[in-house]
């Protein structure tokens, strides 16, 4: 029998190389680092800064906030956006991020599907400028309501899936207690990706054991 092919990638974010005053993203996860059909990144965004422009991308983009505020232009809206809140940027919908707050605003971001080769990872929009008068809309700012989580056993908060819009990934919070874990090894027929964001995680995969530390994606 031949042996299961695999390569899991670890990758950790090194905060010490974000730029002290500027907006900064790190793309961790690309097809130069093995990652194939999604973009995996962190930005930095210190007060008063934020993207150059409204741009566009080729998949869905979604934010996932863990320190800060975030103000968001999508299209015609102007929205606020604060610590455990998902955003959720349908593919090719203009948007901009930006930071009016007086402290750091920290996030993860996933672009699923990723651009594909050839094709830059964002384009420039021409897109007027709009005054900025908040919006609520719960479609694209989803908050995360922890109070769901299992204080015992390891239980998740799916925050996007196939029913609220998004067509090419599911994106589950994961609570994992101390002592606890994931179950049994299982397999899917797609590729999976975890972000830890606090604590320390320990995975098997194939044959092997991995500790995995707080900002890290596998």
């Amino acid at each position: 029998r031949g042996a299961i092919s695999y390569m899991p990638q670890i990758i950790p974010v090194d905060f010490s190389l974000f730029k002290p005053t500027e907006f900064h993203s790190q793309w961790v996860g690309t097809e130069e680092t093995g990652v194939n059909g999604c973009f995996l990144v962190v930005t930095r965004v210190p007060p008063g800064t934020g993207t150059t422009g409204v741009h566009t991308h080729l998949g869905d983009q979604f934010y996932f906030i863990f320190e800060g505020d975030m103000n968001l232009q999508l299209a015609d809206q102007v929205l606020k956006a604060t610590k455990d809140d998902l955003i959720y940027i349908p593919t090719a919908v203009p948007h901009k991020n930006f930071n009016s707050s007086d402290r750091d605003e920290i996030h993860w971001e996933f672009i699923v599907p990723g651009a594909f080769p050839g094709l830059a990872r964002s384009y420039r929009a021409q897109w007027p400028e709009y005054e900025l008068k908040e919006t609520v809309n719960d479609h694209y700012v989803r908050h995360l309501d922890r109070s769901k989580f299992d204080k015992m056993e390891t239980s998740h908060v799916t925050m996007a899936s196939y029913a609220t819009g998004s067509h090419h990934c599911r994106i589950d919070i994961v609570n994992v207690p101390a002592g606890k874990g994931g179950g049994d090894i299982y397999v899917t027929p797609f590729d999976e990706v975890f972000y830890t964001m606090t604590g320390e995680q320990v995975f098997t995969i194939g044959r092997e054991r991995h500790t995995i530390a707080p900002n890290t994606y596998v």
